[in-house]
This record gives C-alpha cells, sequence and structure tokens, in this order.
C-alpha cells in the first residue's frame, strides 16, 4: 500500500472515507501576537479544519494571560472558559472570532492576541475515536445520561457548569473509574462518591452523570469535553490509535519510561489520587528535547510557561527525567493523556522541504529563516565565512548546536543562529538581535517515508534495536554521540554490507570501511520500524544521549541512490514530476573526497552553481557549471566538473529532494 495512504472503510455499510491521519485533527498551534483584529492563525499550511465542530485552548507561553477555550458546542459568542478558574464563560469580543477550515481567526483582545506575546493555541476538531464537545441541560437527577460522537468508551471527560453558577471542573478518567472525580482548576485531591458520575463507566454512545451541581444542576447549562482512548481508526492502515488515557507508579528516579505504543508530540499528567498540578506538554514548546527549554505550562494556574526538562518524549513513549513529587514520586499514581506525534507522509517535496537563503527580521528582534511547513530540522553555513556547517533540530531543543563537519559534542551556542524552534515556520535567534541576511539555512520537515529523527541513550550492548517512526526502511542513518571528541557515522542503502559505514566530516568517506561493533554484530537489516547498532562508543555509547537522522525515498518528494560516472553529462532519474531542488552528492569508492551540496534557490540551471563542501569550513562556491535541473531530478555536466562529482568508472551517492 503507498505511503501516501489509501481509503479505508468506515462503518459496517462499507462506505469507503479518505484515511485520516493524527495531523487532520489535533495541532499545537505557536503564533506571536501582533494586537491586529482578523488575525488569521494557520501557520505552516497544515491548520486544522475547525468548521465542522471543535474546541481551541489557548495558553499565554511568555505572559501570564488567561487560558481561553472556546468550542463549537457553545459557540464562539458565548466566550470563552479559562480551565484554571471555577467561573462562568467570559464573553471577549476580541478573543476568536471565527473557526476556519484552516485554522482559527483572532481579534486585537490582549488575552489571545497581545502584541509581542507569545502563545500556543491547541486545535481539537470533533472527530469519531478523538474527540467530540457536547452540552447538555443538567435536570439533577441520577443517572442522567448524555450523548457522544465518539464511537468508543471516552478515555477522559472534563465537565464545566456553563450557567447558574460557578462551580469546579470535574474531570472523568478512565484510569480512576466512574467514581472519581479531579478537579481541572484546582490542584485538590480526587473525590470519591456516587454523585459525579454515578458510579457508571460510560459507553461508546454516552455517559452519565450524578447530582452533584459541578456535572448536573436542575435548569443549568453544561458542556463536555470528550477524548477518546485507543480507537485505533487512524493512519495509512487505519490501524492506529492517536490518543491514549491511562495511568503510571512514580518510580522516584530519573528513568521512568512510559510505554504507549506510539511518540507523543502532547502530553497531560496529573498526579491522580492526592494533591498535585496538571502538566501540559507539547513537542513544538520542547517535549522531547532533554534540555531545559522544554515548555511546561499548568492547566491549574494563569500563568508563562516555565522552562524546564522533567519529560521527554521516546519513540515508543515519554520517559520521566525527574524525581519531583509532581510527576514522579514512588508509587504514586499519575494519570496521563497523550496525543500521537504527527503520522501523515507528505505529498509533494514542497511540504517538508524550505531552502532560504535570506535572513528576515521580525518585532521584537527575532530573526528568523522561513518556511511554508513546519520546520523540525535546521542545516545551515555563512555563505561567506569560513565557519562550519550549523545542525540544530526541534527534538533536542532549542540552541542544541552540533556541527556536520566536526566530532563536537552536543553544546548551548552563543553564536548569532541558535536555532530557536519556538514558531512553526522557522529557524532564527529567538530574542537575540543579528544579521543572518549572509546564510543559507536548509529547512527540514519529519513525515513518514522522508524522514526521523531518533533521540535514544546508549547502553553498550552489542545487539541494540533502535525503534522509529519513518514507516519505510531507512535508507542513509546519520548516528552521532552527543558527546565530545565522536565523529558523525553513516550507513547507505547501496553498502551491500549492512556493517559497513562512511563518516560524514573530513574526506575520509569512502564506502570500504568496515565495523562489526558500529552497527549490530547479528548485520541484520534496517526495517520499516527499526535499526540496529553495536557496542560502538559512536553508535551506542553506555549511558550517552545519541541522535539519528533517517532517510528514505519517497515517490515525488525525496530520493536516496547512486550513479556511476561516466564522464559525459548524466541524467539521473529520482521520478520527480519537476526538478531536484535540494541535492547532496558523495563519491565512495575513494577516499579524499567532499559532500557537496547544491540547492535551487541559490542555483542549479545553467551557468555557475553555488555549492558548499559540507564536510569542510570552505566558504561558498560561486562559479561552476556542474549540475543543472531537469525535469525527473538532476544532471551532472561533463565539462570541467571535479572527480567528486563525475569521474569515469567511479560510484556517487546522492539524496535528492523535489
Amino acid at each position: 500500500m503507498s505511503i501516501i495512504g489509501s481509503n479505508v472503510l468506515a462503518g459496517a455499510s462499507g462506505s469507503a472515507q479518505e484515511t485520516l491521519y493524527v495531523d487532520d485533527v489535533f495541532k499545537s498551534q505557536l503564533y506571536r501576537g501582533n494586537a491586529t483584529a482578523d488575525t488569521d492563525i494557520n501557520q505552516g499550511g497544515d491548520g486544522i479544519d475547525l468548521t465542522s465542530g471543535g474546541m481551541v485552548f489557548i495558553a499565554g507561553r511568555t505572559a501570564t494571560k488567561n487560558h481561553q477555550v472556546y468550542d463549537s458546542a457553545r459557540g464562539i459568542s458565548d466566550g470563552y472558559l479559562n480551565p484554571a478558574v471555577n467561573s462562568l464563560p467570559t464573553t471577549d469580543a476580541n478573543g476568536i472570532t471565527s473557526f476556519n477550515s484552516d485554522g482559527f481567526t483572532l481579534g486585537n483582545g490582549t488575552n489571545a492576541n497581545s502584541n509581542g506575546t507569545d502563545f500556543v493555541g491547541w486545535c481539537f476538531k470533533k472527530q469519531k475515536g478523538f474527540f467530540d464537545v457536547v452540552t447538555y441541560t443538567g435536570n439533577g437527577t441520577a443517572g442522567k445520561t448524555v450523548s457522544h460522537g465518539l464511537g468508543s468508551a471516552p478515555g477522559m471527560i472534563w465537565i464545566k457548569r456553563a450557567s447558574g453558577g460557578a462551580s469546579n471542573w470535574a474531570v472523568y478518567h478512565r484510569s480512576r473509574g466512574s467514581t472519581k472525580c479531579l478537579p481541572l482548576d484546582t490542584t485538590t485531591a480526587e473525590s470519591t462518591g456516587t454523585s459525579f458520575f454515578n458510579d457508571t463507566d460510560p459507553t461508546s454512545t454516552v455517559f452519565t452523570v450524578g447530582t452533584d451541581a459541578r456535572v448536573n444542576n436542575d435548569g443549568d447549562e453544561y458542556v463536555a469535553y470528550v477524548f477518546a482512548h485507543d480507537d485505533q481508526s487512524f493512519g495509512e492502515d487505519g490501524d492506529q490509535a492517536i490518543i491514549e488515557c491511562g495511568q503510571y507508579l512514580g518510580s522516584g528516579n530519573t528513568n521512568n519510561f512510559i510505554d504507549l505504543g506510539f511518540e507523543p508530540q502532547w502530553l497531560i499528567i496529573r498526579k491522580a489520587a492526592n494533591t498535585g498540578n496538571w502538566h501540559i506538554f507539547d513537542d513544538m514548546r520542547g517535549l522531547g528535547s532533554g534540555a531545559s527549554t522544554q515548555g511546561r505550562i499548568y492547566i491549574d494556574t494563569t500563568g508563562a510557561e516555565a522552562a524546564t526538562n522533567v519529560v521527554n518524549s521516546e519513540t515508543e513513549g515519554f520517559r520521566v527525567v525527574t524525581t519531583a513529587t509532581g510527576l514522579n514520586a514512588t508509587n504514586e499514581p499519575y494519570i496521563y493523556c497523550a496525543i500521537r506525534q504527527r503520522n501523515k507522509p507528505a505529498e509533494s517535496g514542497t511540504d517538508v522541504f524550505t531552502c532560504d537563503a535570506a535572513g528576515l527580521s521580525e518585532a521584537a528582534n527575532r530573526i528568523t529563516l522561513e518556511a511554508d511547513h513546519r520546520v523540525d530540522m535546521f542545516m545551515g553555513r555563512h555563505k561567506t565565512a569560513t565557519v562550519n556547517t550549523h545542525m540544530y533540530d526541534r527534538f533536542r531543543g532549542n540552541g542544541r548546536e552540533l556541527f556536520w563537519n566536526v566530532g563536537n559534542g552536543e553544546t548551548a551556542t552563543t553564536q548569532q543562529i541558535l536555532g530557536h524552534f519556538d514558531f512553526h515556520t522557522g529557524v532564527g535567534t529567538g530574542s537575540q538581535s543579528g544579521n543572518m541576511t549572509s546564510h543559507v539555512g536548509w529547512l527540514f520537515k519529519r513525515a513518514p517515508g522522508f524522514f526521523d529523527i531518533v533521540r535514544y541513550r546508549g547502553d553498550g550492548t552489542s545487539t541494540r534495536t533502535i525503534n522509529h517512526n519513518l514507516g519505510v526502511s531507512p535508507e542513509w542513518i546519520w548516528v552521532k554521540n552527543m558527546e565530545t571528541g565522536y565523529a558523525w557515522y553513516a550507513w547507505h542503502k547501496s553498502f551491500t554490507n549492512v556493517q559497513t559505514y562512511h563518516l560524514l566530516q573530513g574526506t575520509a568517506g569512502s564506502a570500504s570501511f568496515g565495523n562489526t561493533t558500529l552497527w549490530s554484530a547479528d548485520g541484520v537489516s534496517p526495517t520499516a520500524t527499526t535499526f540496529k547498532v553495536g557496542g560502538s562508543l559512536q553508535s551506542n555509547h553506555n549511558g550517552v544521549k545519541m541522535v539519528a537522522y533517517l532517510w528514505a525515498t519517497q515517490d515525488g518528494v525525496s530520493k536516496v541512490g547512486t550513479y556511476s560516472g561516466t564522464g559525459s553529462d548524466i541524467d539521473v532519474d529520482c521520478g520527480f514530476t519537476g526538478g531536484a531542488r535540494f541535492v547532496i552528492i558523495k563519491r565512495t569508492n575513494t577516499s579524499g573526497s567532499n559532500f557537496y551540496v547544491f540547492d535551487s534557490s541559490r542555483g542549479m540551471a545553467s551557468g555557475n552553481d553555488p555549492h558548499f563542501k559540507l564536510n569542510t569550513t570552505t566558504a561558498e562556491a560561486t562559479s561552476g557549471d556542474y549540475i543543472d535541473q531537469i525535469n525527473g531530478g538532476f544532471r551532472i555536466k561533463s565539462t570541467s566538473v571535479p572527480a567528486d562529482l563525475n569521474a569515469s568508472g567511479s560510484t556517487y551517492l546522492f539524496m535528492a529532494i523535489a
């Protein structure tokens, strides 16, 4: 079945519907307020269609602002609810003014759009198997049932009284059962009794309430936000769950792993039985980075985001890396709600790759390189200076720098390009001023079938299996030990021996190096879900953080392959409908060769083709007619072309993006 997806059957009728991905129903939207009315919030070109119903939860990140929950069931004109307080809805004509097919529109109000303040808006679309929002009128009678449209038993329900009088939010969570009720707006311990949910577990069509005023006062209006659990009806084959509501026990140590079976992009955690805060994390604000720049927002407290490093997402779940009692006290139960990492494949190269060769200045000294899609990884160079190739990614954290051409350890850089990912569509210097107009940046988005980033901690074993989310077998793998002094090592699909490697930095990167400890001793090839490493310090250093970047061929988007030098013009067909926009090339049958990188933004047509040698600090070369775009890929020229690109009888590996 194509990675682009196919139709899945919906219901017993056998009627077909388009494949649904988590990308279609949920988004963590970062934006900076501008105090301007009619501001559309849809950065990254992948906004959620809220016209058929849903909910948006807005929180201030860099200033104290009221939390704001707007939903389609009550209507935007009825105002927002603040999950941090017990009050009735607040009308704000300058808050969210419309739900759109690709996001939402803001007025110029200070709570959601104050100038210069950074915000996050979590967008939930009404969708069977994921989320629903319903309203009902209380009758004061125990056993009242309320219909919902999840089609499966809810994992969590937030209920708020919306008329009649102020009262606390009431939360049902499947892991605690229907005799327990948690407040959303306070840190108070859970309550036990039948007056909340009538000691009746919800079903695939209804939930039940008792007589407590928080859930069922006669004549009062209520709204319920209903979250699914483990409904496996999403993804390419319609067999993936995208939301899970569960419970874990605290370990009291910094290595408490919770296995979800998927990588989370959004996570709520709350101490279940006793007093505690509701914590919200998401990957746009550093979940998984393992860095102190990770952002945490409390639902029950209206306040700015706190920088911390307490929870890290991993390929199969999340790891609590703090002993703080709010998240990880020994034998203390904690509830969570987790939403799966994005699982929608790209349909074109422009969905996942952009080259920006000039810096753009924004308000508050934010200097950025821009794309029209979410940016997860950045590689960049100064065009005229003798410098290293910078590498940053969203999942290692803001400002966490590696050099592609040097075996340095990960550092928190003090240079102008800080690798800040505090917004969707680029990378930049955060609040530090600077001049990036002499830089070029290659901006990449993670997507199944194209590119994945994997973080793992080495254990020193000789046959270590590492899970990934690429969805296909990786064809080029770059691995880096995050400590100083360890080189980048890579494997390419053209190497017939799985234990063969090449180097990224330096010029000694021929394909002739074998190592039975770098990759797994059993010689097992990468698969659509795993790759294997050995006990080498470079790939599996015991107790040390590692990172791997995985690339693959995706029809019409990317191509990983090889070509043979002829000394004449060579047309490399990548299967694209237009020319390649980005190409990396490396000669593999001899040492002393360089990694050349070309892109269409700086020129890949007739005439000079500006290029870098990624493995060196050499400034951009602006002369040399070495490569042209052709409809299906690229053409390597024959006249005055270096042997690193076209020597008769030589072999070259490449990666191209349409």
